[in-house]
């Protein structure tokens, strides 16, 4: 939050791994900030700060697509599955394609509507 007086003050509600106060108020001069109260309430990185600043950063969910698993393990396989939103298959075996359909449809929040009723 910007304000008129008073300089930098940093409140950090979580312990931070890589911002302390020199860092941010090097990061602010880069963009003429010389008076502002800012509150981490989590472990954030100086890209996370210069995005809040610039206010212009939008992130949109993805889906990571892992092709050729028909070339690693099982074990392998078990574990890749456990990465979140990812879906492994294998485009030459033709592996795993609704997996991909199913997790883009939820993604995209989409919804079927029919027009007639089934069958008709």
């Amino acid at each position: 939050r910007k304000k008129e007086k008073g300089g930098i003050n940093l409140t950090c509600v979580v312990p931070q791994s890589e911002l302390d106060l020199n860092s941010v108020k090097q990061i602010l001069s880069e963009y003429r900030i010389s008076n502002a109260d800012i509150i981490l309430k989590e472990d954030s990185s100086c890209d996370d700060l210069i995005d809040v600043i610039e206010g212009n950063r939008v992130y949109i969910p993805c889906i990571y697509v892992l092709n050729k698993i028909d070339q690693i393990s099982i074990e392998e396989l078990d574990i890749i599955y456990k990465i979140p939103h990812c879906v492994p298959l294998s485009a030459h075996h033709k592996w795993n394609f609704d997996d991909l359909l199913e997790k883009m449809w939820d993604y995209l929040c989409l919804t079927r509507i029919y027009t007639k009723p089934k069958g008709q």
